[in-house]
């Protein structure tokens, strides 16, 4: 009396085949089954057998399959090109912008120029000590110049007190050789 469950090929199709011992009882749904058969109780009066056949089963699952796999490949080409977009807008364009202020500044000589910042992210910290960088620049780039200034200024101021002095040198000259020309005569 046990329960035979078997997946079988007929006419190359898959059946699920299931043979189920039918046992005696005295109260089975309503039905008292020892009074019909002369047996004992849960002793084997007969057997159930079901064949299933599977092909549609089947089908049905390689349908559901293959609609899962279609799924799967859209859902993930869908998250690669959302993948794609974040990194371009988190990564590539603040790059882009950085790459372009950094060429604009060496092209046009201007420390003037400074770089937008849109996060407080890695790339816009970095952004903020390149700004950061460059006023420094322009500070100490304003002291040189001042001090360029003021040294061609003190170089003018020099070379103007050494022509005078040179042309008093050359007025004293010229004395000293008329007195000395005299005093010869």
């Amino acid at each position: 009396g046990e329960t035979i469950k078997q997946w079988l090929t007929m006419n190359n199709k898959p059946v699920y085949l299931m043979i189920k011992p039918f046992l005696a009882s005295k109260d089975y749904y309503g039905v008292n089954c020892i009074q019909c058969h002369q047996v004992s109780e849960h002793e084997v009066i007969g057997a159930i057998r079901i064949m299933y056949s599977m092909e549609e089963d089947n089908s049905a699952n390689a349908k559901v399959f293959w609609s899962s796999i279609l799924i799967s490949f859209i859902i993930f080409f869908i998250g690669l090109i959302l993948i794609f977009i974040l990194i371009r807008h988190i990564i590539i364009n603040p790059l882009s912008e950085f790459r372009k202020t950094i060429y604009i500044i060496e092209e046009n000589k201007d420390l003037n120029h400074r770089i937008k910042i849109a996060s407080n992210d890695e790339l816009g910290r970095t952004a903020s000590v390149f700004n950061s960088l460059l006023e420094e620049f322009q500070v100490i780039l304003k002291k040189v110049l001042g001090a360029s200034h003021e040294l061609a200024s003190s170089s003018t101021q020099l070379n103007r007190i050494t022509n005078e002095t040179l042309e008093e040198v050359e007025t004293q000259n010229t004395q000293i050789n008329m007195i000395s020309e005299v005093l010869d005569e």
